[in-house]
């Protein structure tokens, strides 16, 4: 353990790391899926210190989070909300019709991508558009784009998604897996929300 926070965030959910601007994002107040306002994105320094912890306010339930050029792209409930990196300040708000649990967010560099966990459904956005990107995708929870490729953490283990919505797994030793990290093409790191962070490098998986 290289470092860690005071107990100062409530209900916090996800983290994603900005090269450019050397900060955390934090998203907090996921403690239900009512609409309540009470949910936030926070800001740490690399060290683990805080930078901001109301950096922006308004959201409900946030969860998963994505960088796309000078944005920050957040599920919230059944909505994609965008967050202007240099300000902090919500630009839009993307509601997706249907939406039950939106979980995960990932970019490929071009297109968003956001998980729905109740729905079993991968959907992407672009220009204010959603296109379901595939179906059937058993409590699809962690995504993740690497070199074009998307993959994701289900109740089956670590999967691939192919271009026609179909998806092989990986593994099945993290079946039931939230967040996600690609180190390289073989190399992965995946978190379980009950408390557990696996190694994965090919065929092997070691829990950390």
């Amino acid at each position: 353990l290289v470092w860690k926070t005071d107990t100062t965030f409530s209900d916090s959910e996800s983290t994603l790391y900005d090269a450019g601007n050397k900060a955390i994002y934090v998203s907090c107040g996921n403690n239900s899926l009512e609409k309540d306002g009470d949910g936030f994105i926070a800001v740490l320094h690399p060290d683990g210190s805080v930078k901001s912890m109301d950096w922006c306010t308004g959201l409900n339930a946030p969860k998963g989070m994505a960088i796309l050029d000078n944005s920050l792209y957040v599920s919230d409930i059944d909505e994609i909300v965008q967050i202007n990196l240099s300000s902090g300040e919500i630009t839009n708000k993307y509601p997706l019709e249907g939406a039950q649990f939106l979980n995960d967010v990932a970019t490929d560099g071009s297109l968003i991508y956001v998980s729905d966990m109740r729905d079993n459904k991968v959907y992407s956005l672009s220009d204010g558009e959603f296109e379901m990107v595939a179906e059937n995708v058993s409590s699809i929870n962690g995504l993740e784009s690497h070199n074009g490729t998307l993959y994701g953490l289900n109740g089956e283990g670590l999967i691939k998604f192919d271009d026609n919505g179909g998806y092989e797994i990986l593994t099945d030793e993290v079946k039931g897996g939230d967040g996600l990290v690609i180190l390289d093409d073989d190399t992965f790191i995946a978190s379980r929300w009950a408390g557990q962070i696996y190694y994965i490098d090919g065929d092997q998986v070691t829990l950390l």
